[in-house]
This record gives structure tokens, sequence and C-alpha cells, in this order.
């Protein structure tokens, strides 16, 4: 990273990794559920991954809080709130096209919407 970066927007990466930081270990974790292979190893994989990026993010955090305050710049922070609405309009776009596209493919496994099988002995 560039040390001209105004603090702003150092905190504002800092943030959004350890929100979609967040986000990204619940996907992870509900796709190995789905397809039964989340255990010991894959949870401390995830686990390690997310602590990562907390710990890098942190650094982030301290570093923006050192930084000195630069000129607020309008419409660079309108072009990123932009930016940031296409991606997450695109993001949700995608994870509803996933769960349809799972129902109609008829793969339960990968949606929590369809019913579980019923576990009677006789069927």
């Amino acid at each position: 990273m560039r040390s001209e970066e105004p603090a702003e927007a150092i905190s504002a990466r800092a943030t959004g990794a350890l929100f979609f930081r967040g986000f990204g270990s619940l996907w992870l974790c509900t796709g190995f559920v789905a397809l039964g292979r989340l255990n010991i190893v894959t949870g401390a994989i995830v686990a390690m991954v997310a602590a990562a990026l907390v710990a890098a993010s942190l650094r982030l955090l301290r570093r923006a809080a050192k930084a000195s305050p630069a000129e607020q710049d309008v419409e660079a922070d309108a072009e990123t709130k932009r930016v940031f609405r296409r991606v997450n309009t695109i993001q949700w776009i995608g994870i509803v096209a996933v769960i349809v596209l799972a129902n109609v493919f008829r793969r339960p496994q990968f949606t929590w919407m369809s019913p579980k099988p019923s576990s009677s002995p006789g069927e």
C-alpha cells in the first residue's frame, strides 16, 4: 500500500476485510456442512485463514490510527460508494442464482431450503 493513502481509506479497507472475513468464513463452513465435510481439519483451516485476515485487518486499523487525516475527496468517496453498491448487488444476485440453480438441478445439498429426506426404515 502506498503511504499517501488517507487514513479513512486505510480504515475502510480494514473494516471491509473484517466484514467479508466474517461472511466468507460463514459461507465456507456452511458449504462444508452441506457437503458433509466440516470436521476438525477443515474447521481449523477456516479458523486459521480467518485469524490471519483479522490480524492483517487489525494491523491496517492501527496504521490508519497513526496516519494523518487528509482532505476529504468527495468525488473519490462517491465513486467508492458506487463501486461498493455494484459489487454488493452482483454478489447478492450470485447468491440467489446459486440457490435457485441448486433447486432447479435438484441439488438440495447446496441449499438450506430443501426438505431433509426422511429417515424412516420403511422408505
